[in-house]
């Protein structure tokens, strides 16, 4: 149905004796270039919350299916393990995770942010996908904290 949508104008144009082509073909190839990315970007959310939620569960073996080859011969399960271990021995223990969205995509890489509540501080965590849709590595960013101070009763700028 789209091919033939998008070869009505060139037909009414032809008919019309129209010297000015419209660009119908273009709209059509970026459209899929859209789609392809969509459905690419749901990949890449759907295995990074599987490599979250498996290393979370202590389930490194699993996670580590998701990595690229570089990653899984330089990342143990043990020190995947110890990774999370140490993770939330600093932050606390998972309270809630959030709605992963697709951040930034560069020609090297696709990443995907899924922000993290833990019982001390919240967090992104931001895992970066090649483009065979492998984990080429990850990091976490604590969110920073806004402090709110108040003038002390000396302080008088007058001054």
């Amino acid at each position: 149905m789209k091919k033939v949508k998008a070869a009505l104008p060139l037909a009414v144009s032809l008919a019309l004796g129209l010297q000015v082509l419209p660009m119908s073909t273009s709209s059509v190839q970026a459209e899929a270039v859209a789609n392809a990315a969509h459905h690419s970007a749901r990949i890449e959310v759907k295995r990074a919350n599987a490599f979250l939620t498996n290393v979370a569960n202590g389930k490194a073996k699993e996670a580590k299916r998701y990595f690229s080859r570089s990653l899984q011969s330089k990342m143990s399960e043990d020190n995947l393990k110890t990774w999370w271990s140490a993770l939330t021995a600093q932050f606390g223990s998972v309270k809630k995770i959030g709605i992963s969205v697709q951040g930034e995509v560069n020609t090297v890489h696709r990443n995907i942010e899924i922000p993290i509540e833990f019982e001390h501080v919240s967090a992104t965590l931001t895992v970066r996908f090649s483009q065979n849709r492998q984990i080429d590595d990850w990091r976490i960013v604590p969110e920073e904290r806004q402090f709110s101070f108040s003038t002390p009763p000396y302080d008088i700028p007058k001054n």
